[in-house]
């Protein structure tokens, strides 16, 4: 008998809500249900504690120190024989990529992807401009700068240095 998708999701999500119980029961201290129907007394799981790891750099709540990477060898490199594989399936994958573009019969975002991998190969990313506006900011504070206060260094106001004369 198949198994239809509407089966599976149900399966998987009474297979999912059972797994759930048992931590939870594990970290009550409850029997477990095959301990409970041996009748030995109701043996308890014991909730196990996950190792914390030793890291030179992490501090003691695991965090990473300040200036301290997660990763300090950096990326792994590719392999030179996965990337010559690759490299010699490039024209194969960009006249897969321009088959899903031209076939009218491929879902609309099936073909805006291939059409957008295809220029983002050929052309590079599309840049994305960003507009930051501070002027009203700026104006702010070069107005609470010039608010009747001396300037800084004038030595006008009781307890600021003066001029620095070397």
């Amino acid at each position: 008998m198949a198994d239809t998708a509407k089966t599976k999701a149900a399966r998987s999500k009474a297979m999912k809500a059972a797994w759930a119980r048992r931590k939870l029961r594990a970290v009550a201290g409850e029997p477990t249900p095959k301990a409970a129907a041996a009748g030995d007394g109701g043996t308890t799981c014991e909730p196990v504690a996950k190792p914390k790891v030793a890291s030179e750099n992490r501090t003691g709540s695991g965090q990473f120190k300040p200036g301290q990477s997660g990763n300090p060898g950096g990326r792994t490199a590719v392999p030179p024989e996965v990337r010559e594989a690759s490299k010699a399936m490039t024209v194969d994958a960009l006249q897969t990529l321009k088959d899903v573009m031209m076939d009218t019969e491929q879902n609309g975002s099936a073909r805006v992807g291939a059409a957008n991998s295809i220029l983002d190969r050929a052309w590079g990313k599309a840049q994305q401009n960003v507009t930051v506006d501070y002027r009203d900011e700026i104006t702010t504070f070069l107005a609470s700068l010039s608010d009747g206060r001396p300037e800084a260094g004038d030595g006008d106001v009781e307890g600021e240095p003066g001029p620095v004369r070397h």
